[in-house]
């Protein structure tokens, strides 16, 4: 799984649990309301900025910190450094 899927999940939790929208997430992070759905649509080119995952933590009342402990993300650095190891890994 790569970052952007496993942040997705974790705003459409945090959402569910909070009874929110994205769109009301966005306003209430003050976070362009088609950012944040580009960033939820995978339609961003790159992953979302530090600031804006700052902000979205914020709103949840959590540190970044908090906000990017999940045992997915977790998977996704102990394969990188599997891949940075074993070259025949590499993508």
């Amino acid at each position: 799984m790569r970052y952007h899927k496993v942040i997705n999940k974790r705003i459409y939790e945090l959402c569910a649990k909070h009874d929110m929208s994205i769109t009301k997430l966005a306003v209430t992070a003050n976070i362009r309301p088609t950012t944040l759905h580009n960033i939820m649509l995978n339609k961003a080119t790159t992953n979302p900025k530090l600031d804006v995952l700052h902000k979205i933590a914020f709103v949840f009342n959590m540190t970044l910190a908090e906000f990017l402990d999940s045992p997915e993300i977790e998977q996704i650095a102990i394969d990188y450094f599997d891949e940075l190891n074993d070259p025949t890994k590499r993508r």
